[in-house]
């Protein structure tokens, strides 16, 4: 699992609304399915399907314009399978969570924001795949333990606030807004408070968090500095953040010890 979502995901400058803000083609190779055509992940030794991939695995083809209608169907049979329509989530993880503690059923609302970025680039003719329209994908990312204030919690559980999520969830929204889902003035909110969690989530010495707790892995400070580039585009108080964050790696090699001491001390306390 580490191994395909741990992948580069390069910033693109291309201006086709199709293609995502980031590049996925990487994510279209994958080796493990079920039956249904849906990835599965080795995790604590057993097959699981964890939703965050499943999504990544589909905006991989779409990048990679390898997305067929077989895709489609299968993407669409897999989330009519996991809908819990009493909470009105999408995505429930059926398996224990080591790193954050969440015990089967849990739930990370970062699948939701790509989700709904996949569904907005598909043309009318690909959508009519799918058994729910766009808006009501849009408002079951809003649910009421999704976005408190503006804030994407990614793992409503543990009210953990990963920056790379509050990203991409800034990203869905900037597409409801091309979709005429919201109006100028909500985008304008949740830009500002995007902002201001990514701004609070940057050290003194310019490397970035993960969250308000943990240092950013050199994969998820690059992840940051990808995000940063093209959020700029959506406001340019990003613009100091992605400067701010590029001249930080210079202490790379300094993080990479820290990090690694971070994990035998956590190993010898566990």
């Amino acid at each position: 699992m580490r191994g395909y979502f741990y992948k580069n995901l390069p910033f693109r400058t291309s201006i086709f609304q199709r293609r995502y803000y980031l590049d996925f083609s990487a994510k279209s190779k994958y080796f493990l399915f079920d039956k249904k055509g849906i990835p599965l992940v080795i995790y604590n030794k057993s097959k699981v399907v964890f939703p965050v991939t499943v999504i990544n695995y589909f905006m991989g083809l779409l990048d990679s314009n390898n997305l067929s209608k077989i895709d489609l169907i299968n993407l669409n049979r897999y989330l009519d399978q996991n809908i819990d329509n009493e909470n009105n989530f999408i995505f429930k993880h059926e398996f224990d969570e080591k790193n954050w503690g969440n015990k089967s059923i849990w739930y990370s609302n970062l699948p939701h924001a790509m989700l709904f970025s996949f569904l907005s680039r598909l043309t009318s003719n690909e959508l009519s795949n799918f058994s729910y329209d766009l808006e009501f994908y849009f408002k079951s990312l809003f649910h009421n333990e999704i976005y408190k204030k503006g804030i994407f919690i990614e793992y409503p559980s543990t009210n953990s606030q990963p920056q790379n999520g509050q990203l991409f969830g800034l990203f869905a929204v900037v597409d409801a807004y091309n979709k005429k889902l919201i109006s100028g003035k909500s985008l304008k909110f949740y830009i500002d408070e995007s902002f201001i969690l990514a701004k609070d989530q940057i050290t003194p010495f310019g490397w970035t968090k993960y969250n308000n707790d943990r240092l950013a892995s050199p994969f998820y400070h690059f992840l940051h500095i990808n995000q940063y580039r093209v959020c700029k585009d959506f406001d340019l108080r990003f613009k100091k953040l992605y400067f701010t964050a590029l001249l930080a790696t210079i202490w790379y090699p300094l993080i990479i010890i820290y990090k690694i001491t971070e994990k035998v001390i956590n190993f010898v306390k566990s």
